[in-house]
This record gives C-alpha cells, structure tokens and sequence, in this order.
C-alpha cells in the first residue's frame, strides 16, 4: 500500500498552459511525501499540525459539491478512521515552492482510498490517463479553489507529462543520453516561498492589455512549445538557443515574477551565454528553472 509520492516540475508551459498552448512536466524524485501513522516515520517537525490540515482536506471531500460525490470515488469511512489514529503527511516537499506539494497529498489519498483505483500501469493509458485528471483536479480544488489535475498526475504516474490541451494528455520519454555529459537542467533556490494566486492575478492583468497578449500568442506561446519539442527530440543545441530566448523574453515581459535580487544573475547569464534563467511554475520565489551546456556549482540543483 505504501508508496513515495514525488514532487514535481513544470519543465516548460508556465502562463501559456492557461492559454491554450503545451506543457512538459516530470517528477523530481529527490522531493517526496506519503501519508504515515506517529510512530512509523522519524524526522517531521509537526505530525500533529499535518494530521489537522489533513482534517480539513477531509471536510472538504466530505461536503464538496463535484459532479459526483467524493463518498463514491473514495473510502472516506476508513480515511477518517485513519485520522483518528494520528495519519499525517510525512514530506520534504517545499511548501510554497512551485514543487507540487499538494499534488503529491492528493496522489497519495486517491492511492490509500480509492475505491476503484486506476493503476499506475493503466495510468499510462490516453484515457485513464484523462480520467485521472479530472478526477485529480476536482480533489485538489481544496488547495488552489481551481486545478488542472496536473501535479497531482505526474505525482502518481511517476512519469514525464506531455499536455497538449486541457483534453490531451501523454507520458513521454525524455532522451537520457545528455545526462552523461556535462551540463543540462538545474534548480536554483530564490530562498523565499510564494503564493501563486496574486502572481495568476497578475498575469492575466497583463494579459488584458493588447500588447502583451498579442507577443504573447505571436512569440511566447511558439517559443514556449519549440522548447519542448528540443527537450523531446534530445537537440541540446537548439534547446539552448531557445531558452536563452526564452529567459530574455521572461526578463522583459514577466519581470515583476522574478525575484528583485536574482535579477543580476540572471541578466549575467545572459550576458556570459553560460546559463540561462527561467520561470518554474508562478515564479515570484521558490525555484528558477536553469539550463546550461556546463555544470554549475553547489548553490545550483541538478534534475
């Protein structure tokens, strides 16, 4: 039963994922949780403040008014049975940081209470594999008032997601040939969490005026896929002319999501062609996503 739900990263389709265009997410295995009893796990700072928010999601299931009731989908009976013997989140995933915590919460409950479970194997199924994000976004509505289904997919298949649309969904393979050589993603830490709400708000504000949405749909949503098609296809060079595009692009227009102080940095890797910066998710704090053609130093996480 038990199982490691990982954290996950949105690799490319931040803003434009709203708008129609596509997105690339994999799990990040070093980040992970999974629902435990007192007892059984060592290490979290407050078992009894994660069984108490975990209270609460169960309030939410039990009167949240969804297609169909939540009672049907899941054995709430015995979730609640499972709280009261102290069942808590036991996870190192940042919360605040883009990472897809609650995804991870939410993959975990449909795995221990699911009534009919969709298996992972199955979950590599086109259709199963839509089912599951509806069914995944509905149970995440608790945590953002509104979710695409998407973190909490790419917890549980423990795949890369390709999203094409809000209707199309696949597991893909990333090329690993490149992880022998040097260079290739990595995590920075801004240091400082964030809350994605007023940064959403804050793009569609942008979004409102003519120009913006107009480069939006002309240059950034292209840009954004010709990314993804360059991770998929292994073309490391192409893949690095564009995401030093892509990070001068979000320099320009998305520079109120960028922290005030990695903004020296991230212009110098501009500047010096050694790395380029990128949103990770929101943006506003948590991770920036880099790329690079050498490796970096401590301060920088390798995928």
């Amino acid at each position: 039963m038990e199982r490691k739900f990982y954290a996950k990263i949105l690799l490319f389709g931040e803003y434009s994922l709203m708008m129609g265009s596509g997105a690339l997410t994999l799990p990040f295995t070093r980040l992970r949780g999974w629902l435990r009893f007192p007892g059984e796990a060592d290490g979290h700072n407050n078992p009894k403040a994660s069984n108490q928010a975990l209270q609460s999601y169960f309030r939410f299931l039990t009167n949240a008014t969804t297609p169909e009731p939540f009672s049907d989908l899941l054995d709430l009976d015995r979730f609640t049975n499972d709280l009261e013997q102290g069942l808590f989140f036991d996870s190192n995933i940042p919360s605040g940081y883009g990472m897809g915590s609650s995804g991870a919460l939410v993959a975990d409950v449909y795995h221990r209470y699911a009534r009919e479970r969709i298996s992972v194997a199955n979950a590599q199924d086109a259709g199963q594999l839509q089912q599951l994000k509806e069914i995944f976004a509905a149970m995440e509505g608790f945590f953002h008032g509104e979710s695409s289904g998407i973190d909490p997919l790419t917890s549980y298949s423990a795949l890369p997601l390709l999203v094409k649309s809000a209707q199309e969904v696949r597991t893909v393979n990333i090329p690993a040939s490149g992880q022998k050589k040097k260079g290739g993603f990595f995590l920075k830490d801004t240091a400082s969490p964030r809350k994605t709400a007023p940064l959403v708000s804050l793009f569609h504000r942008k979004y409102a005026g003519d120009n913006f949405r107009n480069m939006f749909h002309a240059e950034y949503i292209p840009l954004n896929d010709h990314c993804i098609t360059a991770v998929l296809s292994g073309e490391r060079q192409l893949l690095e002319e564009h995401m030093r595009q892509l990070s001068g692009m979000q320099l320009r227009f998305f520079r109120e999501m960028i922290p005030d102080h990695l903004i020296p940095e991230w212009e110098q890797g501009l500047e010096s062609g050694d790395y380029s910066m990128k949103l990770c998710g929101a943006g506003g704090g948590g991770y920036v996503l880099v790329y690079s053609n050498k490796d970096l130093g401590d301060d920088f996480i390798k995928i």
